[in-house]
């Protein structure tokens, strides 16, 4: 592994400039959620496909829904950062703030920001947590959400409302920003 170099002093602040900056989360907000739909609409093409490629609707869908919640998480790192910049610090993003260990805890970070939410808004959150891990991993990074019965049927269930209410939520929480 490569020892990383120290920052300069002039490289934490420009860090705590561009980190602390909500519009830096909320074009990334965008961004994935933009990506999202486009891959949710070609999967959606897909399934009324005679023979479909698996391998790119699998990858379409997997994608899509790791987009969501990237775009959900990065919304939500903009409101909670506009109200506390010193979740930046020392050069370094303090995911402790977040809610969760890992930083990726989106439905009490939700709660957080929005306050209540639909048992909608908190099924499609619950969902995205684990695409955040769906999405780049094979299996998940520990063995009992695989045979969490609950778990993985969240996974792998969808509604038909689930576009509506993750660009509600998007919306809602970028709202929050500067509040």
């Amino acid at each position: 592994m490569l020892d990383r170099m120290p920052l300069t002093d002039a490289q934490v602040e420009d860090f705590a400039k561009y980190a602390r900056n909500p519009e830096t989360w909320v074009l990334a907000a965008r961004r994935s959620l933009a990506v999202a739909r486009l891959l949710r609409e070609r999967a959606d093409d897909l399934v009324h496909t005679t023979n479909r490629d698996f391998f790119e609707f699998s990858g379409c869908h997997y994608a899509g829904y790791f987009h969501a919640a990237m775009a959900v998480e990065n919304a939500l790192k903009a409101a909670l950062i506009s109200r506390d910049p010193t979740i930046v610090e020392n050069g370094a993003l303090n995911i402790r703030k977040f809610g969760s260990k890992s930083g990726h805890a989106l439905l009490d970070s939700a709660v957080m920001v929005l306050g209540s939410l639909t048992h909608e808004e908190r099924r499609l959150l619950t969902k995205l947590e684990e695409y955040v891990w769906a999405g780049r991993y094979t299996v998940p990074t520990k063995g009992d959400v695989f045979y969490d019965h609950d778990r993985m049927n969240n996974l792998r269930t969808s509604t038909a409302d689930e576009a509506s209410i993750l660009q509600s939520l998007v919306e809602r929480t970028i709202s929050h920003v500067g509040k």
